[in-house]
């Protein structure tokens, strides 16, 4: 049986604790296994997402990663837990590809921020997985989006997390960009067994990714479950309002 790593348990998530954007969460995740969110414009993916990493507190309920409390973690150890990339590329000014990437390392380099032989080892080793070796001395504000985001995914690597959070990682990416991402994805998922939480858009990349389909619609979990359990024509009208017949996206 799968290891789980991530417990969500009635979380109610929001800004405001008067004014909850979504109510009475509860999922899992096991370690290996990768699950989409998805549903309409505004139904709280990105905020439960920044919940999950710790950005915001919940307004009520728990979340649990390898079985502690994130409330409970300080900083560097939700940093060791957890990874996070999203669309907002960091500020980096004039840092080249590498030096972003090492910054993943950070939480395990102490008061100095000295990388180790160990550390550049891992380094390597991330950016050999993305294939972005050869933009090791290229300027990471200088660089495509796609190539970017493979940057920023070998930085969430290098961190080791039990868990790699992704908000619309494909987000302006052609559509070659989008299908090598979630190639890579996949292979790091499998290659390093940890667990994979993300929001995304395109249902054809999420039924060919995806362990399991995380669906919220009117501020409430509207289905979980196996990816192809949820990914019906009928679900996805149902989720989407569409007209019944108006979906033939697979």
């Amino acid at each position: 049986m799968s290891e789980e790593i991530l417990k969500v348990s009635n979380v109610t998530i929001g800004y405001k604790s008067d004014a909850p954007i979504v109510s009475d969460v509860s999922f899992e995740i096991a370690r290996g296994q990768i699950v989409s969110i998805i549903g309409p414009n505004g139904a709280g993916k990105s905020t439960l997402l920044k919940t999950v990493s710790g950005i915001i507190n919940p307004i009520g309920g728990s979340i649990t990663v390898d079985s502690r409390n994130i409330q409970d973690m300080k900083p560097i150890e939700m940093a060791q837990k957890i990874a996070v990339v999203s669309t907002k590329h960091p500020n980096t000014e004039w840092m080249t590809c590498e030096e972003v990437v090492e910054a993943g390392r950070y939480p395990y380099t102490g008061m100095m921020g000295k990388l180790s032989p160990e550390d550049h080892d891992i380094v390597n080793e991330a950016m050999e997985d993305m294939n972005i070796i050869k933009l090791r001395d290229a300027y990471f504000n200088q660089i495509s989006d796609g190539q970017r985001q493979r940057v920023l995914l070998a930085r969430a690597v290098c961190q080791q997390p039990e868990l790699l959070i992704m908000d619309e990682p494909t987000s302006f990416l052609d559509i070659k960009y989008k299908l090598q991402m979630m190639e890579w994805l996949g292979r790091l998922t499998s290659k390093r067994n940890i667990a994979v939480l993300t929001s995304l858009h395109e249902i054809a990349i999420v039924k060919r990714v995806s362990d399991k389909v995380l669906c919220i619609r009117d501020g409430r979990i509207w289905m979980f479950d196996d990816t192809d359990k949820v990914l019906t024509e009928s679900n996805i009208e149902k989720l989407y309002d569409l007209d019944e017949g108006a979906y033939h996206g697979f």
